[in-house]
């Protein structure tokens, strides 16, 4: 996370993702942008949890609609397969929102230990963020027209509920084409982000 931080350079924007790992980012560039020894334009964060912590090290904060271009994302992942680079990510329920900041991104830095490293995307747990007033079918649909047994999260962190998503995971046997298996997933209606980032 410090080895991430020091790829940022005075007046970039900078995209902040979610989760416990980026955590140790934010307090970096806190701590950096305090000293005065970096300036930048501003961060984006990509979740509540990750606004108010960010806030709380007086980073200077902004919105995709005020920067459409961020030059740096920083962020962590749940599984990343070692010989595509594909991830899977949103366990924490901000894969919508991560996905639409690294959408404008023009580089991309990802903290991950040996423990997020697989072969291939096999007996994987795929997060998905659906809507709430259609999420009865939207389960009814995973089950039936693709044998997915979606298991509801009991506890769904607020800014996602704000959005009106609800998040479900599924597990998933094998993902031999992740684009396309996302592709399927966005045809059903009610899902508005999956946790395949191809």
């Amino acid at each position: 996370a410090v080895k991430a931080v020091e790829e940022i350079r005075d007046g970039m924007v900078v995209g902040l993702g979610s989760g416990s790992t980026v955590k140790y980012a934010i307090e970096a560039l806190g701590r950096r942008l305090q000293s005065g020894r970096l300036r930048i334009a501003a961060a984006i964060p990509t979740s509540a949890e990750t606004e108010q912590l960010a806030r709380s090290f007086e980073i200077p904060l902004s919105t995709l609609k005020v920067h459409p271009v961020v030059d740096l994302v920083i962020d962590g992942v749940d599984v990343v397969d070692r010989q595509s680079g594909v991830m899977i990510k949103g366990r924490g329920g901000a894969s919508f929102d991560e996905k639409r900041v690294m959408e404008r991104a023009r580089a991309i830095t990802i903290i991950a230990d040996p423990r997020k490293l697989k072969t291939g995307l096999q007996d994987i747990t795929v997060p998905l963020e659906v809507e709430k007033t259609q999420l009865r079918q939207a389960i009814l649909a995973l089950k039936e027209d693709y044998g997915y047994l979606p298991i509801e999260r009991s506890q769904v962190p607020d800014w996602v509920a704000q959005r009106g998503h609800t998040l479900i995971d599924i597990w998933v046997p094998n993902i031999a084409n992740p684009a396309a298996f996302e592709r399927r997933l966005l045809d059903i209606n009610g899902v508005v982000a999956t946790g395949i980032f191809p």
